[in-house]
């Protein structure tokens, strides 16, 4: 999908990396969405109880939050669309479609990096909350 969406913008780096950097955008507001609305909105005291910060958060806290999300959403999108832009230009030879190594070898490591990834993300997000350091940058 990704290799399609960079030779339907005509290999342009900018416009590649707005089309996933949107595509990033509209899931992260779902998801936050779905996460706000089951933890803020439809809050029973179990659900408080288990909650690792029980004060609501302050506006300008959320502001903050919203903005490193922003930051952090187009730096996250960055890589795949120089990625795709230098492969379009033949300077990087990537790995599109299933080509000779099958669905197994996509699959396996489809979870291998979705693992990965899941763990190290919680990790430091569980840092932010639990090392005061951390917590200037969470």
């Amino acid at each position: 999908m990704l290799c399609e969406i960079s030779s339907w913008s005509g290999n342009n780096f900018f416009l590649t990396w707005m089309i996933l950097s949107l595509i990033a955008l509209v899931v992260l507001i779902v998801f936050s969405t779905v996460i706000f609305y089951h933890y803020y909105v439809k809050i029973t005291f179990e659900k408080w109880l288990q909650k690792s910060n029980p004060k609501y958060p302050p506006a300008v806290g959320v502001r903050t939050e919203i903005i490193l999300m922003l930051k952090g959403l187009l730096s996250a999108t960055f890589c795949p669309a120089l990625t795709l832009y230098l492969m379009g230009r033949q300077k990087l030879h990537g790995y599109c479609g299933v080509g000779e190594y099958g669905w197994g070898y996509l699959v396996i490591s489809f979870f291998i990096i979705w693992l990965s990834t899941d763990f190290f993300e919680f990790f430091y997000h569980r840092m932010g909350h639990t090392i005061d350091t951390c917590w200037n940058i969470h």
